[in-house]
């Protein structure tokens, strides 16, 4: 996963940039707002990475916020980069 526990990251492992996209998974423009880094991988594959964080109360686990977190982290463990971009992308993961 990265640095930040539960980050979804996208792109380079030795990027030049890293954008840390901080979202609430119930939270419209946050959702919206994915769609604007992950194009950019395309462009720039190795240059860039994409870490995608999601905010949150560490001890909360019983929360709608809590619970969908934690499936949008599990689906990225057990999915491809591929997959999980279009999940975030191109209408949610359905789950």
């Amino acid at each position: 996963m990265g640095e930040g526990k539960g980050d979804i990251i996208f792109g380079g492992l030795n990027p030049k940039v890293v954008f840390t996209e901080v979202i609430n998974p119930h939270c419209g423009p946050c959702g919206r707002a994915i769609n604007e880094p992950i194009p950019l991988l395309d462009i720039f594959p190795e240059d860039l990475q994409v870490r995608i964080r999601f905010t949150g109360r560490e001890n909360d686990t019983e929360s709608e916020c809590a619970v969908l977190t934690h499936r949008l982290i599990s689906y990225a463990t057990t999915h491809t980069q591929v997959e999980i971009k279009k999940a975030l992308t191109e209408g949610g993961i359905k789950i």
